[in-house]
């Protein structure tokens, strides 16, 4: 498993796999939930092992549960927000 930088450029789309896949979501069920087809998904698999210089989905999931915090946050995700919650209507 890589021990570079955890600065890896992952798309959203490539975010979103990985964090199915370490919620051991398979391959086709991925694809039916992202709306696109089993081979873009094991195609955005194969990226995200590439970009992590890994081999395997279990270093990848390894990779992903150790950064998943400055990592795999998706851009509407963002904690802190200045806006507040959409609970704070007076």
């Amino acid at each position: 498993m890589s021990d570079e930088s955890p600065h890896v450029q992952l798309t959203t789309a490539e975010r979103e796999v990985l964090l199915l896949v370490i919620d051991l979501t398979p391959v086709g069920e991925i694809a039916r939930k992202r709306r696109t087809s089993v081979g873009t998904v094991r195609s955005q698999i194969a990226s995200i092992h590439r970009k992590l210089n890994v081999s395997t989905n279990a270093e990848a999931m390894l990779w992903g549960i150790a950064h998943r915090d400055c990592c795999l946050v998706l851009p509407w995700e963002h904690q802190g927000d200045a806006g507040g919650s959409q609970d704070d209507v007076s």
